[in-house]
């Protein structure tokens, strides 16, 4: 029960998170009170933004794995950022002291030791991608678990739009993959596979990405599509990532886990007005 008391909670936040603080703002009123995001944090003056790495070659992906179909191919990357700076991913604490985001040596650490604002009962955080659009095309990055892997999901998002979104979670201590449609507060599962044991390190790095073309996404995890779906919302949209502890909300244990190297690549031959874009302050 508290297990799917998780999923609703989440299921509900996050087809809300990106529309409650427009609508709290235009109100007049402050955006830490409508939304348990980092977004919501007293941050800084924007930082200015660093030159992205030169783009990385598009890499093959195995296509072996039973059920899956090939997935589209993708042309050299648009956009890329190490994430040690936080000029795609705000920083700050949470209003209930129990999660935070922080740049950190290697890259961009999200700790969570409860809900990010009292009174809820789930402990997650989840943070945006500022000026991040996905359409067609791919969005990737690296994540290791650096505390409590045994409790951990780590999630991305994207084609966040109108209450409608894509969700690949990584859960059950990282032993399961799980991909989400949520639309107007309700959560579907795609697709899904439990035999993660084994196949990755949580304290080691790990590459996790979506990929889309039209109403097709597939999953991608160190390089193999592993998960696929299709008739998913066929829209442009936001991205972001998630961290969320399993168990009592109540307790105190950490969980912490760090991203690095956020890339977005267009599909190879496609329509260049559906590929990822970046778009600076």
């Amino acid at each position: 029960m508290r297990s799917l008391a998780m999923m609703v909670g989440v299921a509900v936040w996050l087809a809300t998170m990106l529309v409650i603080p427009a609508v709290a703002q235009e109100d007049g009123e402050p955006a830490e009170e409508a939304t348990p995001s980092p977004t919501t944090m007293p941050v800084a003056s924007p930082a200015a933004l660093e030159p992205s790495p030169s783009p990385a070659p598009a890499v093959p992906v195995a296509t072996d794995e039973p059920g899956v179909p090939t997935p589209p191919s993708t042309a050299a990357a648009v956009f890329s950022d190490p994430l040690t700076g936080d000029s795609v991913f705000p920083t700050g604490t949470c209003p209930s002291d129990a999660a935070s985001g922080q740049n950190v040596g290697e890259g961009f650490r999200l700790l969570v030791r409860g809900p990010c604002v009292d009174g809820r009962d789930v402990a997650e955080l989840a943070v945006p991608a500022r000026g991040v659009t996905v359409w067609d095309g791919e969005i990737g990055l690296d994540f290791k678990v650096a505390v409590g892997s045994e409790r951990a999901q780590v999630a991305l998002y994207a084609r966040s739009q109108d209450r409608k979104l894509i969700v690949v979670r990584l859960e059950s201590g990282l032993r399961k993959l799980s991909l989400y449609r949520f639309e107007d507060g309700t959560e579907t599962v795609l697709a899904s596979r439990d035999d993660l044991a084994g196949r990755l390190s949580p304290t080691d790095w790990s590459r996790l990405a979506l990929r889309f073309k039209g109403g097709e996404v597939w999953v991608l995890l160190d390089g193999r599509a592993l998960l696929h779906a299709a008739n998913v919302p066929d829209q442009a949209g936001g991205a972001g990532l998630q961290v969320l502890r399993e168990g009592s909300p109540d307790d105190e244990a950490e969980v912490t886990v760090v991203f690095r190297d956020l890339m977005l690549s267009p599909l190879a031959d496609a329509d260049p007005s559906r590929a990822p874009t970046r778009s600076t302050p």
